[in-house]
């Protein structure tokens, strides 16, 4: 060995000085890169958990769509066969006025039956 090789307390120190700052620079590298790994993980894991709420707000609101559409199909349907009955409820509208105005004419025809009757029945009497 040379002597710039030769192994002095001093260069065996400072030896030892490069292997321990190499290993805690090396623990630093491996610690900063598990960390941002764990960072990247919990990014990852929060982006697959956002995408899973929006494939379940879309899937709700496709089946609110389906179930408004449904909505529109059966007011529409109720809305024609209400225009079907309104010829009816207008004509049952006809004979319940048709029903009172001869109730009327009745009573009235009541009235002066009973005035006539009043009336024979008092010539009768004068005679």
């Amino acid at each position: 060995m040379a002597n710039d090789e030769a192994m002095t307390p001093e260069r065996a120190h400072r030896q030892l000085e490069k292997e321990h700052i190499l290993k805690l620079t090396n623990d630093a590298f491996r610690k900063v890169a598990n960390y941002t790994k764990a960072e990247l993980q919990v990014t990852t894991d929060d982006c697959q958990l956002l995408q899973a709420m929006n494939k379940s707000t879309k899937d709700k609101y496709s089946e609110m769509s389906r179930m408004s559409q449904r909505l529109v199909q059966e007011i529409s349907r109720v809305q024609h066969t209400y225009a079907d009955f309104a010829t009816f409820i207008d004509q049952i509208d006809d004979i319940h006025r048709q029903a009172e105005e001869m109730e009327t004419v009745a009573k009235e025809l009541d009235q002066y039956s009973r005035y006539l009757e009043e009336k024979i029945h008092r010539r009768q009497m004068n005679l």
